[in-house]
């Protein structure tokens, strides 16, 4: 066992113990003893650390220490706290300051502004014409939307009825008939140009099976410089029939004499005293 050189390895320097003889008596190596009480009496032995508190005591007498970087500290726990409990503060901190400064600004969050022209010049022209071909019975009114007049049937589930009518959302009718006496929707009337695009095809598709699933006759006119009338009154009053809509007439308007007529009968009979006056000339 001591037959052999032993080495401790330290980080100053290697210690090598040179055994001088076996004693058989107390079986040690008296050189070996001798190694480790010198090792024991040196200052900063720490006898739980070995050699390494030689080394500590190395470098405390004056050995140059290496530098320390960043990458080779690990974080503790505590810093992890510390640090997490700093991003907690600063998000509270910049929510509780969006918050303040959205009840300093005012609450206006869109703008909006008015068009330049409601309808175009071919536009007013159509209306005017189909004011004229329907008559009296009947009121026009223009840029009414499809989501206004229809809804989606009562049969269909709540989200296919939500489905039919995100359909008809930002579809109008560019001019709808109505009855004059209860404005109830008799004929809607799509206007396009000669050459229409295509998003006004798939509209006009989309506008034509919503009329023809609820019943609405629709008419579709080109818009143009000018109409012929007679046609245009045959082909809407066609549409109007075709509702199968009982039309209730329009009250012919209050002539001159008998508003003058209803006038001095109500204030006859206003009039105080009136028919006390008539009972005493009978007597």
């Amino acid at each position: 066992m001591c037959g052999r050189p032993r080495a401790f390895p330290c980080a100053a320097a290697a210690v090598t113990i040179q055994p001088d003889r076996w004693h058989h008596n107390r079986g040690r190596c008296p050189a070996a003893d001798r190694a480790a009480a010198r090792r024991r009496s040196a200052p900063g032995y720490n006898s739980g650390l070995g050699c390494v508190g030689r080394v500590a005591s190395h470098r405390r007498s004056g050995a140059a220490a290496q530098p320390l970087s960043w990458g080779s500290l690990a974080l503790e726990p505590f810093y992890i706290m510390v640090f997490a409990a700093g991003l907690a503060v600063a998000g509270l901190f910049f929510h509780v300051l969006g918050l303040f400064s959205r009840l300093i600004r005012p609450r206006r969050t869109f703008a909006y502004e008015r068009r330049d022209g409601f309808l175009d010049f071919q536009e007013r022209l159509c209306l005017g014409t189909v004011e004229e071909a329907v008559g009296r019975d009947f009121r026009v009114f223009a840029r009414v939307g499809a989501g206004a007049v229809l809804v989606g049937d009562s049969d269909l589930g709540r989200r296919r009825r939500r489905a039919a009518m995100q359909a008809l959302g930002g579809r109008v009718f560019d001019f709808l008939v109505c009855s004059a006496a209860d404005a109830y929707p008799l004929c809607a009337v799509l206007a396009s140009p000669p050459e229409p695009s295509r998003a006004r095809r798939r509209e006009l598709a989309v506008l034509r099976t919503a009329c023809a699933d609820a019943g609405l006759p629709w008419v579709e006119l080109t818009l143009a410089d000018g109409y012929e009338l007679t046609a245009m009154r045959r082909e809407l009053l066609d549409a109007i029939e075709s509702a199968e809509v009982r039309i209730a007439p329009t009250p012919d308007p209050v002539g001159p004499d008998e508003e003058s007529l209803l006038a001095e009968l109500a204030a006859a009979m206003q009039e105080p005293g009136g028919r006390e006056n008539g009972g005493r000339s009978r007597r």
